[in-house]
This record gives C-alpha cells, structure tokens and sequence, in this order.
C-alpha cells in the first residue's frame, strides 16, 4: 500500500521541536517542505572524518555551514516513520553501526553545552539522542545532506 504525498510530507520549514526539558534552541536552519524521497538526501562525511581521522564538532559545525544539511525536523519525521529510514543507513561499510547528525538545528542543552541531534542503530533498532559538539567525529557519524 502507497502512502499519500502528505503522510511522506516532511515539514523542514516550520520551528524545531524541543526534545528535551530545559533545552532551547540555538539555530535552526528552515528549508523548503520535503516530500520523502531517500533518493533524495545522502550520508555525507567531512574528509576529516575518513579513515583515522576525526574532526572536533565545533570545526565541523563551521565546515557544514555551506553545505544543505537537514534540520532536526527531519529527524523527528523518521523517528515517527522508521519504516522509511534506509537499510543502507544502519551500518558503515566496515559493518559499524552509525550515528546519523542532523546538524540544520543546533541546541542548547543541559549547562548550555551545544548539542546536535542524531539517530543511532543499535541492539537491531533506532534511538534518537545527542551530542555535545565539543566531542569528535569519526566515519561513523556521517550528517544528511539534502540533495539539489
């Protein structure tokens, strides 16, 4: 059975939920309203995120600023439609599970630390959570890009 255009409506453009008391929000890049379409969006990684390299996210938060990145809204979208969350997404090519980042909205969390969103595979299912940006990223932790 098809789903109808507006149930794979993703509403990229309206405010970014709160996920958790005492968070606020940061930034939120607002973009145009997004029909689902996995062919449509990709995992993208910064060159210093492959192989034995890590980047800090506070660099990777200003080396994304240019690129498309999908906000939080998107993540929330998928985590009340995990059925249309790529298989592709679970797993990196060396069979690790991943974090995916939704860096279009950025928080303020506990302390005020700056957070970004993500979805995570584990134990065979998905689970929403965060990180803080002073952490590092490896090549398990690609950010979804909105294709042109």
């Amino acid at each position: 059975m098809e789903q109808d255009t507006e149930t794979l409506l993703v509403k990229l453009d309206k405010e970014a939920e709160i996920p958790y008391l005492g968070w606020a929000v940061q930034s939120h890049t607002k973009q145009e309203p997004f029909i689902w379409d996995p062919t449509k969006v990709e995992l993208f990684l910064h060159d210093k995120q492959t192989g034995a390299v890590n980047i800090d996210g506070t660099e990777l938060l200003k080396e994304l600023a240019h690129l498309p990145v999908a906000n939080a809204n998107m993540l929330d979208f998928l985590t009340r439609n995990i059925d249309l969350i790529p298989q592709e997404w679970q797993k990196d090519e060396h069979g690790k599970n991943r974090q995916i980042y939704f860096w279009g909205t950025i928080y303020l969390g506990h302390g005020w630390a700056v957070s970004v969103r993500r979805l995570s595979f584990r134990e065979g299912q998905w689970f929403s959570g965060q990180l803080w940006t002073g952490n590092t990223w490896d090549s398990t932790m690609p950010c979804v890009i909105i294709k042109p």
